[in-house]
């Protein structure tokens, strides 16, 4: 088969059911479910995060009105990173394969799987990074240029502090009592009641966090979890969605998150570029025909994060 032959034979269908897998697999993802994921064309981002708002006023006859503006709050920029490899199919394959097209697409549905699984992977890798390393500044950092989870968080609008660290402890109905207490009392740079609700947890997959927050929390509608007497009832069954991704490096923390208030998830993902299959190529040297997959995407923090919470357990 010759290569204008093979070109036009399986390069459309190699990178439209390599799309299609790709988005699957994408929607299935711990990094879909734990950051703000969005598609944009913009390869370099600048954002300025959220310091609260101006309160109305009580209004005397004909007064202006108070202009309801964000405070100024720090400035980032990100700028989005390629990253690729590449699917081959050699001249050996090619061989044994005898132009017998069903053959080859097997092979090649082969080796698109492992690229897509490859890219996947890799992108799982580089987000949780992010959380991996919340406090310390090595890979990321929160727009005060402190760590992610810190205890002496500022704002860029006032000289008040503020901490996201809590009292390491094992998950328990006081640990979210006090993340609780932490989101009802938060106030904004200027003193104004700014509250936090927490909706979201995430913890390692068979750590000793991810066991002790379903024993807490309860496993669907198990009666073991439902209230008897006054005394038994869980305050906080069905309040939280658990994400548990193998992901993270540390069994024991957790972290809490607000994803459905009216402040923006503080963690962001903007995919300028998600994982494709370019134009096939041949290496003239030895002949393999060869498939890029490439991609860019950029990994970040976007606001202040004071609608989340670290834990490092213990």
């Amino acid at each position: 088969m010759k290569v204008a032959q093979f070109d036009n034979a399986f390069t459309r269908d190699i990178q439209r059911t390599f799309d299609n897998y790709r988005s699957e697999v994408a929607s299935n993802s711990a990094y879909q479910q734990i950051f703000d994921v969005r598609s944009t064309s913009e390869y370099t981002t600048n954002i300025t995060s959220t310091e609260g708002v101006k309160k109305p006023t009580w209004l005397n006859e004909s007064q202006n009105l108070t202009q309801n503006r964000l405070e100024k709050g720090f400035k980032v920029q990100y700028e989005s990173d390629e990253f690729g490899h590449r699917i081959i199919i050699s001249q050996k394959a090619r061989n044994k394969a005898r132009d017998n097209e069903n053959i080859l697409l097997d092979y090649i549905a082969t080796e698109r799987d492992d690229a897509i699984a490859a890219a996947h992977m890799f992108m799982e890798v580089e987000s949780h990074r992010l959380l991996n390393n919340v406090t310390n500044t090595t890979f990321f950092q929160a727009p005060d240029t402190l760590s992610i989870a810190n205890a002496a968080h500022t704002w860029n609008s006032s000289v008040a502090t503020w901490s996201n660290v809590m009292t390491p402890a094992p998950f328990s109905t006081s640990v979210i009592d006090a993340a609780m207490a932490y989101g009802g009392a938060f106030q904004s740079p200027t003193g104004d009641q700014m509250p936090v609700s927490f909706d979201t947890i995430i913890c390692k997959t068979g750590g000793a966090a991810s066991r002790a927050i379903k024993k807490t929390l309860g496993l669907g509608t198990a009666s073991q979890y439902l209230a008897t007497t006054i005394g038994a009832i869980n305050l906080y069954f069905g309040e939280f969605t658990v994400i548990e991704t193998p992901f993270l490096t540390d069994g024991n923390e957790y972290h809490f998150l607000s994803k459905g208030g009216q402040y923006a998830n503080p963690f962001f993902i903007d995919i300028i570029d998600a994982p494709h299959v370019e134009e096939m190529m041949v290496d003239h040297d030895n002949l393999d025909y060869i498939y890029p997959v490439v991609g860019s995407f950029k990994i970040g923090v976007q606001n202040q994060p004071f609608n989340y919470l670290y834990n490092a357990g213990s």
